[in-house]
């Protein structure tokens, strides 16, 4: 937390004077805990000599009348006893604080603002309920909820650019097939978070253009292999159908109640999924998703059988499929770090695991019609040859022990890609969900530099 204040500083701090020359203000942290964290959403000038920064935390639990229904306290509600009609967003709540400081990083004025996630829709008392045992230092349980997410535009101490923001930043939370109430219809401007959560959008063609098929659920023959979000409000799941030769079909839904189909093949055999990952493009933005199937079947000498299926599926929902064998050097262990496009190949990272303790990276690049291609490592005297170093923030190192040990990233989001001269260079980060503070933490920082025969 303390890096994190130091960066918003730093950040906030980039105001110009008259003169136009940048001046630094060293501003407090949103709040004196260093464990409650919170996001820096929209930082503006509004005088000569003071700026507004707005904040926001999320909570959660469950927020919900006395009509309504949760399994668990402080999971999600349902609007019914049989725990079928689930409602969406309803575990959670936004604090929005806005803070005015003066160059001096005086607080000269400080709102707080508690949003619900989901609609208020009810002449019942709506109450936030934490889990048991759980607590937020902002926020008593059982707090009275009495606004949303959908009234944004409602709130007053907000400037017309800050409703703008914060009605931008909210569209995350809200179903696609919904409309907000009461909300600025303006365009975010470029190079905020809003303008980045629609370019990343934009990164997939609408339902409609597709003329994909709505079902209100997936068809009770087919077994759910794998479900993994793409983008906020796009999720991919995958089916097969019943019998030897079947049909992998893969469907996107928003909110697990709509599914809607788009592209399957069929495959021979028993299979299992062994990994799944997002692809992205150039501007590290989301382009498809990628699923790796293990297959195994008889042949007709009534031997086993072993092969690899890698699906990508692309940004207009369309379904590329290699098939490849497995052996020595070959993908029988995939657990990709990250996947890409890269001139209209796939290209796919992987840290091969079939040694639990000598694991060693692979890059294979896949060629629409053609097997994939192992870039890395090309022989035995490759293998494990990559070369790492963590920076360790100037801190001295520690020895490895299991209380020291960096956790492994669910996930590694590409920041930045950038080629120079037939080397391309790489920046990601990974990601990992905290179950403890119910909230993504952000670990190491990765910098893969790959020279132009993929070592």
């Amino acid at each position: 937390m303390k890096k994190l204040v130091i960066l918003m500083a730093l950040v906030a701090s980039s105001l110009m004077n008259a003169q136009t020359l940048p001046i630094q203000v060293p501003i407090p942290a949103p709040h004196t805990d260093p464990n409650v964290f919170f996001n820096l959403l929209y930082m503006d000038a509004v005088a000569k000599d003071r700026f507004s920064v707005i904040y926001c935390h999320t909570i959660y639990g469950s927020v919900m009348n006395g009509a309504e229904f949760v399994r668990d306290t402080g999971g999600t509600v349902y609007s019914d006893p049989k725990f079928k009609d689930m409602v969406p967003y309803s575990n959670g709540a936004l604090f929005i604080r806005k803070q005015v400081f003066d160059l001096n990083g005086n607080v000269l004025e400080s709102i707080d603002w508690l949003l619900a996630e989901r609609r208020l829709e009810s002449e019942n008392t709506f109450r936030l309920y934490f889990a048991k045992g759980q607590k937020d230092p902002l926020v008593d349980n059982r707090v009275k909820m009495t606004q949303s997410i959908y009234n944004v535009g409602g709130l007053s101490g907000l400037s017309g650019e800050e409703i703008t923001a914060l009605t931008n930043y909210v569209q995350q939370y809200i179903p696609k097939k919904e409309e907000m109430s009461a909300q600025a219809k303006v365009e975010p401007r470029p190079g905020t978070i809003a303008g980045d959560i629609k370019e990343m959008k934009r990164q997939f063609k609408s339902l409609r253009e597709a003329g994909m098929v709505m079902n209100n659920d997936l068809p009770s023959n087919e077994k759910l292999l794998t479900r993994f979000p793409i983008t906020s409000d796009r999720i991919v799941c995958v089916t097969r159908t019943k019998g030897d030769m079947c049909e992998v079909k893969f469907y996107i839904t928003e909110d697990y109640k709509s599914y809607h189909f788009v592209d399957s093949d069929t495959l021979l055999g028993d299979f299992t999924v062994n990994a799944t990952g997002v692809v992205y493009d150039a501007q590290s933005q989301p382009a498809g998703a990628m699923v790796n199937l293990h297959v195994e079947y008889k042949n007709e000498k009534g031997e086993k059988v072993a092969k690899m299926h890698t699906f990508y599926l692309n940004a207009e929902y369309k379904l590329n499929r290699w098939e490849h064998v497995v052996g020595k050097n070959k993908m029988n262990s995939m657990s990709p770090e990250l996947t890409w496009m890269d001139n209209g190949k796939l290209m796919v990272m992987t840290s091969n695991r079939e040694k639990i303790f000598k694991p060693y990276v692979q890059i294979h690049r896949f060629d629409y019609g053609n097997p994939a291609e192992l870039l890395f490592p090309a022989n035995d005297e490759e293998k494990g040859s990559e070369k790492t170093r963590y920076v360790k923030n100037l801190q001295p190192e520690q020895p490895v022990q299991t209380t020291t040990m960096a956790p492994i990233p669910d996930n590694n989001k590409p920041l930045y890609f950038m080629n120079v001269g037939g080397v391309q260079y790489i920046i990601t980060q990974g990601t990992k969900y905290n179950d403890a503070l119910k909230m993504e933490e952000y670990l190491t920082v990765h910098i893969y530099r790959i020279d132009a025969n993929g070592k």
